[in-house]
């Protein structure tokens, strides 16, 4: 058996601190693991640092102290085998959805037609190709930015909030899409979110960070089959797990959770 996709041992980061103050502790005692097709999503307090775990693992920051593997190999720095899909914004304005999604594969791959085919048909975008993203809506923009991902043929997709933006109709859209294109590619995908629904809908397992200085305080594994039912005991039990150990409530057939009193 191969190293894992992803592997995180010890990892703790700080920033220099405002002039005067002692420096800020972001992470601390940070260990897990990826498996190869695997998808992970990370869920936590707001401001814990899970947009800085994610920074750090795809190399966009070197981390204070302990080590980030890829494939058994140290990171230090971003690989074009491994994609970041952001929030919003990702994709180029002044690019026709065709040339963004093209913008990944080498320009003299003979299959460069047939991989753009392919994509633009996966997520959904057929007939739009020459369309520039101000034309596009912001779930249709988001599209583009998977297709574009996919077509790099990464190894590995990390993906920060990348519907947080949307609107609830076009986000629960987005992640069943996300999931049907998943089961296709059988990428590795590590997904931070903010929303517990969504985490316990689209992973195979969530890690559940502490607040800052943050490390993970709880592994949540979520077996259910796909597609999910979003009203199954099972997936509520998950659901209600994640939000128990954030120090949330959830009363019987409420959607939002409660502080603790």
């Amino acid at each position: 058996m191969g190293a894992p996709a992803v592997e995180i041992r010890d990892l703790w980061m700080s920033f220099p601190g405002k002039a005067g103050g002692g420096p800020v502790h972001v992470l601390e005692r940070v260990s897990m693991s990826v498996e190869r097709g695997e998808f992970v999503c990370i869920v936590g307090p707001s401001g814990c640092g899970k947009s800085t775990l994610l920074n750090l693992v795809a190399g966009f920051l070197e981390q204070s102290r302990g080590q980030v593997l890829v494939d058994g190999k140290p990171v230090h720095g971003p690989d074009p085998h491994r994609i970041f899909v952001f929030q919003e914004n990702g994709i180029f304005p002044w690019l026709t959805v065709r040339d963004n999604i093209c913008f990944g594969i080498a320009p003299g791959n003979p299959r460069r037609g047939e991989i753009l085919a392919h994509y633009v048909d996966m997520v959904g975008l057929t007939g739009f190709e020459g369309a520039y993203p101000r034309e596009l809506s912001g779930g249709m923009r988001q599209r583009v930015e998977i297709a574009r991902a996919l077509a790099a043929d990464p190894a590995i997709i990390y993906m920060d909030e990348p519907f947080g933006a949307l609107d609830f109709l076009t986000r629960l859209k987005m992640r069943t899409d996300l999931i049907r294109i998943w089961q296709a590619e059988r990428k590795t995908i590590l997904f931070v979110t903010h929303d517990i629904e969504e985490a316990v809908q689209l992973a195979d397992r969530v890690l559940v960070m502490s607040r800052r200085p943050a490390t993970i305080q709880e592994i949540v594994p979520v077996t259910l089959p796909r597609p999910r039912d979003l009203d199954s005991p099972d997936y509520l039990a998950a659901r209600d797990r994640i939000f128990a150990c954030m120090g949330l409530s959830v009363k019987v057939g409420a959607t939002e959770p409660a502080s603790p009193a």
